[in-house]
């Protein structure tokens, strides 16, 4: 039986301003790697939260990315709006901007008009604390 071999993923994390950190991924954003992302977003958020207002995600390197990628990006949304840090996503190539399409999270993701209410991790109900339509 062969072994796949296990797929190429890399994050760096730099400030480039005072309140703007930049988190550049390399590689397969998957199921093997996107915990890597989200817990490297809540350190950095954690300790540098009240810092930080602008977090920007380069996916200039991103190889690929699947379901469990996109829910990191998803997370990572969440993870900024609870701490107030405006989130970009930055030099997305083509294969993304079609899997945010498809999905109907493209707006939802780069809207800078929209607001959305913070929502605490583990909240099962709806920003306007009503049921479900």
């Amino acid at each position: 039986m062969t072994t796949l071999p296990h797929p190429y993923f890399k994050l760096t994390t730099e400030r480039v301003a005072p309140h703007r950190l930049r988190v550049r991924l390399f590689g397969d954003l998957d199921h093997e790697s996107s915990d890597e992302l989200v817990e490297a977003l809540e350190r950095r958020l954690g300790e540098d939260g009240e810092e930080v207002r602008e977090l920007h995600l380069d996916f200039r390197e991103l190889a690929a990315v699947d379901s469990m990628g996109l829910s990191a990006i998803l997370m990572a949304h969440r993870l900024c709006e609870a701490a107030h840090v405006h989130l970009h996503l930055d030099s997305r190539p083509p294969h993304l901007d079609r899997m945010l399409t498809v999905t109907g999270t493209l707006d939802y993701l780069t809207d800078p008009c929209a607001h959305h209410e913070p929502v605490a991790l583990g909240d099962t109900e709806p920003p306007s604390g009503g049921p479900l339509p």
